[in-house]
């Protein structure tokens, strides 16, 4: 996109101040990100603009939606340091071309990590989580939008993956055949979860669906939790989703594309520091059902990622970016190498949990 319709985009956004530049901004794979620098009276303020992928995000005005409820009920709670900015009458721009385009404020002397190194970090983005879903409680979950159906509905998932294996070579095939067995076995957790949420008190809630550690801020001095951000995937959920996500994307010392799946487990210390901490702020909020479910939920999310690496290798990695034609079939091995590690602390891990339970 040229640099003459980024700068007509900016200007429909009521920013104060003289722009002084604009560039390409962070890692993410989805939408089109830019940092905004503008020269005010005194200093320089800092904004994000971003396109939303409509690939990806089919109802951008439900993102919208979605996250104008959420800014709002956070803002109620003083609890907001993330502000949209306005474009007229709209917290949006729509240009000729029918993309949506918002812009943020650019928090201050924030960082974001890739990692997790430490309790500490453990601790404060798992403790954001849990006061996002704790400030977020008195939505209606039935006042929001569904942005991606099926995102973490396991039973889609796995239908995915049986037409998937139909159509597959048998060249495929035969890499995958022992993750397709540990699929094929790891079914009795679908059954598991779908018997919990047919007779346990586990309700919808307004959950935040990508709880990863570089989605929550830290201060840059302090490595205090200041915000999280990354809000597209807002919508109704479970507790499970965000706790399970946590314990995937936290705990394991090695990046979920390691083929050294030896190296993959469970981090005792990691995973108390999150867990001490998320259940520490949600304390009186959950019931004991939902608690109780939390390590079946972990295995569910791992078994969930774990089968649409799988899926998408089987479909000829059509998906999710690949730097080589097995990495698919790597991430899926680390996750199920995840997803066994859990299984074998499952006892340990169910026992920190029930400490929570009333």
């Amino acid at each position: 996109m040229g640099v003459n319709n980024i700068e007509h985009i900016i200007k429909q956004f009521d920013i104060n101040g003289v722009l002084e530049s604009f560039e390409p901004f962070g890692n993410g794979h989805i939408n089109d990100t830019f940092i905004l620098k503008f020269k005010t009276q005194n200093e320089t303020e800092s904004y994000v603009l971003q396109r939303i992928n409509a690939n990806v995000f089919k109802k951008p005005l439900d993102v919208i939606h979605n996250i104008e409820l959420v800014l709002n009920e956070l803002d109620s709670k003083d609890s907001k340091e993330l502000r949209s900015i306005s474009a007229g009458k709209n917290t949006f721009y729509l240009d000729d071309d029918g993309n949506y385009w918002r812009v943020y404020n650019l928090i201050k002397d924030s960082i974001s990590l890739e990692v997790v190194e430490s309790e500490k970090q453990a601790s404060e983005a798992a403790g954001a989580y849990g006061k996002f879903i704790k400030d977020l409680k008195e939505i209606d979950p039935d006042h929001l939008k569904v942005i991606i159906p099926n995102f973490h509905d396991l039973e889609f998932r796995y239908s995915e993956f049986d037409t998937a294996l139909e159509k597959a070579s048998i060249e495929l095939k035969i890499a995958a055949a022992k993750e397709i067995a540990i699929v094929n076995e790891a079914k009795s957790i679908l059954n598991n979860m779908n018997e919990e949420l047919k007779e346990a008190d586990i309700p919808v809630r307004t959950t935040h669906n990508d709880t990863k550690l570089n989605n929550v801020l830290l201060d840059k001095y302090t490595a205090k939790a200041r915000c999280v951000i990354d809000l597209d995937t807002v919508m109704p959920g479970y507790v499970f989703n965000d706790y399970g996500d946590m314990i995937r994307t936290f705990t394991s010392p090695l990046p979920e594309d390691d083929p050294n799946v030896k190296g993959v487990y469970v981090r005792k210390e990691i995973f108390e520091a999150l867990t001490n901490a998320f259940l520490g702020l949600l304390k009186g909020d959950l019931t004991n059902d939902e608690i109780r479910t939390l390590v079946l939920g972990a295995k569910y999310m791992v078994l969930i990622i774990g089968l649409r690496f799988l899926t998408d290798f089987l479909n000829g990695n059509v998906y999710f970016k690949i730097k080589y034609p097995e990495h698919n079939l790597i991430r899926a091995r680390n996750q199920f190498a995840l997803l066994q590690s859990i299984i074998k602390e499952e006892k340990y891990m169910q026992g920190v949990i029930n400490k929570f339970i009333c």
